[in-house]
């Protein structure tokens, strides 16, 4: 495994953190789309899963270890794990609150399909592309050192796809096909990790993906396309991933100047950062409880949001607390 670079982390952990944060901003602000401000938001702020499958990615491809079928199966069980368990817990959770405001909202349908990944739940789409990641992610390291003619067709077709999709729309769940465009960022991240140090070359890849995207904005508003982030994101095009990339990078060269005026939102980022995965969970379960049972339609929508982060990380702090207790009882005593 590579020595870890601290500063790299650092800037990783802002641009995950800050991802979460914005991320929490679009679920809240999606119930304030009335509103010309909250939908600016909504909207400007789709970069945030792109960041989001960056940062993992950054992270995966740091530890290069030789490829075999054990280490394989072991690292797919581990990470399937890691993913699922959180998952489940979640869905007991978010079951339970469901049938108490209305059991009839809960019917054995949206159950299976809940926890098989193939409906149900509308945020579960993500557990299932990161375990399609952790399957096919070695391979696509294996292919890279093996076959580098094999690998570049690999991200070839993966590029085709986002462009593919900006003209069609598929007909079946776009669940089944979106890790193909989505591992565009897989192979963007690859070649990020080996550009990192070079910032002329991140200030020129910066202003391609700008180019691109501003490009394809005005000829997909010419052609009467949708503009909206949201409206491209499922599967995701060109359109859409020029822009969220376009976001990772310009906030990277932003951190790489150390500007004292991010320290205060360092501090904070770090912390939904490191919880991220949870938090993931965590805040839509808020959401939920919040839209079902008060009357959140009395609130703005940056009061909503704010109530949501505050009870999210409060949600997130007693959970931190009783793992901490229990990790401690497990320890035993130290004297």
């Amino acid at each position: 495994m590579k020595p870890q670079a601290p500063s790299r982390l650092k800037e990783i952990d802002f641009i995950r953190g800050f991802a979460l944060f914005v991320m929490i901003l679009i679920h809240t602000n999606a119930y304030f789309l009335q509103s010309p401000i909250s939908r600016f938001l909504w909207d400007s702020c789709q970069f945030a899963v792109p960041a989001f499958l960056f940062c993992s990615f950054y992270l995966s491809f740091r530890k290069e270890s030789p490829f075999s079928w054990q280490s394989y199966a072991s690292y797919v069980k581990k990470r399937t794990i890691r993913l699922l368990a959180p998952y489940y817990l979640f869905l007991i959770i978010y079951f339970a609150i469901r049938y108490i405001k209305s059991p009839s909202n809960l019917s054995i349908p949206f159950i299976s399909d809940s926890v098989f990944l193939i409906g149900g739940v509308d945020i579960n789409w993500l557990i299932l592309l990161f375990i399609i990641f952790s399957l096919l992610t070695p391979f696509i390291q294996l292919i890279r050192q093996k076959s580098p003619i094999a690998f570049n067709m690999v991200a070839g077709g993966s590029f085709i796809s986002t462009v593919v999709f900006l003209f069609v729309t598929p007909s079946f769940s776009y669940k089944l096909i979106m890790w193909l465009p989505w591992f565009f960022v897989a192979f963007f991240t690859m070649w990020f990790l080996k550009n990192e140090q070079n910032i002329r070359k991140l200030v020129g890849v910066f202003f391609l993906l700008g180019s691109v995207y501003f490009i394809l904005r005005f000829l997909l508003g010419t052609f009467g396309h949708s503009l909206i982030q949201f409206d491209n994101k499922y599967p995701p095009n060109l359109y859409h991933l020029s822009y969220g990339l376009m976001w990772v990078v310009g906030t990277y060269l932003l951190l790489k100047k150390q500007l004292k005026i991010l320290d205060l939102p360092a501090a904070a980022f770090n912390y939904l950062s490191k919880h991220s995965y949870s938090l993931y969970f965590v805040h839509y379960v808020i959401i939920y409880v919040f839209t079902v049972f008060f009357h959140y339609t009395n609130l703005t929508w940056i009061t909503f949001f704010l109530e949501i982060l505050a009870f999210t990380i409060l949600t997130q702090l007693v959970i931190d607390g009783f793992n901490h207790l229990f990790s401690t009882l497990k320890r035993g005593p130290t004297i």
